[in-house]
């Protein structure tokens, strides 16, 4: 019984092209004999695959409306929207069809300019959850198998209320264009990282440190939109007036009041009919 498998050998090494281990074997017996032969075969298991690091792309795109049907092109900036208008924005891998590979967002925000660094600047999102110093909180979009996406965990999506940044001593809106930036990360599941992220209504400090750490020990890239403009109708320089609750209690007496007053119309249109 003998096995081999076609072997070839060169100056520094040797290779082979073989992938299916060939197994021989010979009886020799006596014609007038009757022997029985046995053979049990074992299966082998495929092997695993092989996962290497290597170059990947990732896209921060921004969608004409919150259904996601279709994306702003290059030729479509700079994009006009109006205050409070809704701006869909998403991150997803590019030309990967690893289903284990999950997208992980960092921080997001907008600045006035295009460099990270310009100011002023506002939070989007904070180690992927939405910032809660904003009143207008970031809505984050679920992003499922009933999607209709390929790779729905290559995908991050989340939607925000357009604003204006303010000059902090004149109290001004000012007219200038906003970048969208995010921070995100191509994972791989493991024991220390699972790749998931939760945002809870209230996080110890303790359950804060150890996301931030999860999150920078990935290998994290900076993304960042075209421009996003207002409306020239909708910039303003008149100052701007600070939101406060109208008191409940002055609603209630101006309505009394408004009553008293058709009350004593009426009364004196009475009197007068009557003489």
């Amino acid at each position: 019984m003998s096995a081999a498998i076609t072997v070839r050998s060169g100056p520094e090494g040797s290779i082979t092209r073989d992938s299916v281990y060939k197994l021989f074997f010979q009886c020799t017996y006596l014609g007038s004999q009757d022997v029985q032969v046995e053979a049990e075969v074992y299966t082998v298991a495929p092997p695993l695959p092989v996962v290497e690091q290597g170059p990947f792309d990732l896209e921060l795109v921004i969608a004409t409306d919150s259904s996601y049907g279709s994306y702003y092109v290059d030729a479509d900036y700079p994009v006009t929207k109006t205050l409070r208008d809704p701006v869909a924005v998403e991150v997803h891998i590019m030309n990967r069809t690893d289903p284990n590979l999950v997208l992980t967002l960092g921080d997001c925000w907008v600045t006035p300019g295009p460099s990270t660094s310009s100011q002023p600047q506002w939070s989007l999102l904070v180690n992927g959850c939405p910032y809660t110093g904003d009143n207008y909180l970031t809505s984050l979009v679920t992003v499922d198998s009933t999607s209709g996406l390929v790779y729905p965990s290559h995908y991050k999506r989340f939607v925000f209320e357009m604003f204006a940044f303010v000059d902090p001593v004149a109290q001004k809106a000012l007219a200038e264009k906003i970048f969208i930036y995010c921070v995100a990360a191509a994972c791989y599941p493991s024991a220390t990282d699972p790749c998931t992220q939760t945002c809870p209504s209230r996080r110890s400090g303790r359950a804060v440190d150890k996301l931030a750490r999860i999150a920078s020990s990935r290998k994290n890239v900076l993304l960042h939109s075209g421009p996003v403009v207002m409306e020239a109708d909708q910039v303003t320089t008149s100052k701007l007036e600070q939101e406060a609750p109208f008191p409940t209690g002055y609603l209630v007496l101006g309505a009394a009041a408004a009553l008293l007053m058709v009350v004593l119309v009426l009364a004196v249109v009475v009197l007068r009919r009557l003489k």
